[in-house]
């Protein structure tokens, strides 16, 4: 069921009509889940701006975080935590090294990390940021949950699970102080808790977490939202671990129906879902 929704953070600047649009453009191609596109995007956004802003500005450090975040939405690794790198030189020289900000691109270099399987060297980004969040931000700010989130994340990767049960835990605590209880956040760690449940084997507790999940992102969302449909899909995923195959089946529908009115029969994960109905179909073929 592995499907754990790691947040990188895209950052977006403070800056004028004529630049932002560069970053809106880019953040739509990105929803629709074409980092390419959303590189072009970034590369024209950062060139315009190098000819309006100092090398070393916090426009130039956001430029390049996230053209990072682009590349490693590509796979693109090495040229991600290039940009990575530039971006948190100048933000430390800029804003200082316990800056919210700086946390945030150690954040997204923990993301690299992790896609390069470079566990260790996560764990240590994440620690950073936690570090400069708790002092900057408090030990109760929404941030210092999406970290919590990540490094859970990382020891999930590992298969250590009741790790990464206490620091969902510790964001679910957070999320639930400070936000309202029909939250977007909530509802997506609710699906990772349930994704440590599943693998557990836990499944009724995971179907009951992903019933929280549902109920907020019905509330906050709608009814056609692709967020819903990943849901769904998880649902559909714990039915398939224990076999049932026919609820896995109608869980994967729901989600494809979304899926192909919001995003399009041509969307990675309009694909995904696609597929994961022809393996239950197999499955039940060969009963």
């Amino acid at each position: 069921m592995k499907k754990l929704l790691f947040t990188g953070i895209l950052i977006c600047g403070v800056s004028l009509s004529a630049e932002t649009s560069n970053f809106d453009a880019a953040k739509k191609c990105v929803e629709a889940g074409d980092y390419k596109c959303a590189m072009q995007y970034g590369m024209k956004d950062l060139d315009e701006d190098l000819k309006t802003h100092p090398k070393e500005s916090e426009k130039i450090a956001t430029d390049y975080n996230n053209i990072g975040f682009y590349a490693t939405g590509l796979g693109e690794y090495d040229k991600a935590m290039d940009y990575y790198t530039k971006a948190l030189k100048i933000r430390e020289k800029v804003s200082g090294k316990e800056d919210r900000d700086t946390a945030e691109i150690y954040n997204n270099m923990a993301f690299v990390y992790a896609g390069q399987e470079k566990y260790q060297q996560a764990l240590n980004a994440l620690a950073k940021a936690l570090k400069i969040q708790e002092k900057v931000l408090g030990k109760e700010d929404p941030e210092l949950a999406k970290t919590y989130n990540n490094t859970a994340l990382i020891y999930f990767e590992q298969e250590k699970y009741q790790q990464a049960l206490n620091y969902f835990t510790n964001a679910l605590k957070i999320q639930q102080k400070v936000l309202r209880k029909a939250n977007q956040d909530i509802a997506k760690t609710y699906n990772n808790i349930a994704t440590i449940n599943a693998e557990q084997g836990k499944y009724q507790q995971a179907l009951d977490t992903l019933a929280k999940a549902l109920k907020i992102q019905k509330k906050v969302l709608g009814k056609e939202d692709p967020e819903l449909a990943k849901t769904y899909n998880n649902i559909a995923g714990v039915y398939t671990e224990q076999g049932k195959y026919q609820q896995a089946l109608d869980y994967f529908a729901k989600a494809l129906k979304i899926q192909e009115k919001v995003l399009g029969k041509e969307h990675p994960a309009t694909k995904n879902t696609l597929r994961g109905i022809e393996h239950i179909k197999k499955k039940m073929s060969s009963k």
